[in-house]
């Protein structure tokens, strides 16, 4: 049985730091993109452990994952330098749906599809921009997992050690059909509209509903 307290909820937030986004070049049709990421502990040119999170989450990986990491717990800040990034497409801080083009108009349903291979490829950069060659463990749970894989298959001489949890290789038909239908809620409320605008929470009946919304 998994621990209901391993993840914890938390307000999703960009960093707000100076110095915690780096601009990563072009990608598909984004002429841009902008990476927020957080980082603590001390880099000595070998200990960078890099942290990959959900799909709901964000750059702050001390808050949604506390019993993994801090100082003194598995992902120790005080040995390491660890390194959480928002995934491309993630919207608190990163370059998404929310993010404006050329012309200041969001880029809403404009925006590419979103792989797991995209997300490492923008880590990578990343990666490349922090001056880290090689790191000694890559980190996630459930999408944040698929990335730990990933990372193994797009870069496997940069990695030394992966750790995943709740996640998998690859969707089953139940997955990808609940997924289906989870998208297929967004599109069809009329609020939608065609076009993805902002972002809100709205509870309806005893459940969370996440999504963008035409206000």
């Amino acid at each position: 049985m998994i621990d209901p307290g391993l993840f914890q909820e938390n307000e999703r937030t960009a960093p707000s730091q100076p110095g915690q986004t780096v601009d990563v070049g072009p990608w598909k049709t984004i002429p841009s993109v902008t990476v927020a990421y957080q980082t603590w502990g001390e880099f000595d040119g070998k200990n960078a452990v890099l942290v990959c999170h959900a799909l709901t989450s964000d750059a702050n990986c001390v808050q949604w994952w506390e019993r993994m990491v801090g100082p003194g717990k598995a992902i120790d800040t005080d040995r390491y330098f660890v390194v959480c990034s928002n995934v491309i497409g993630g919207c608190q801080g990163t370059t998404g749906p929310a993010s404006l083009d050329e012309e200041g108009n969001p880029w809403g349903s404009r925006f590419p599809e979103v792989t797991v291979a995209d997300m490492v490829e923008i880590q990578i950069r990343l990666t490349d921009a922090l001056g880290v060659s090689r790191w000694l463990l890559v980190a996630g749970g459930s999408m944040g997992g698929m990335q730990a894989l990933e990372w193994t298959v797009r870069a496997p001489e940069r990695v030394e050690r992966v750790f995943c949890t709740a996640t998998a290789r690859a969707h089953t038909a139940m997955q990808i059909g609940f997924n289906e239908t989870a998208r297929q809620a967004v599109l069809r409320d009329p609020k939608f509209q065609g076009e993805i605008i902002r972002w809100k929470i709205r509870r309806r009946r005893g459940w969370r509903w996440r999504g963008w919304w035409d206000t």
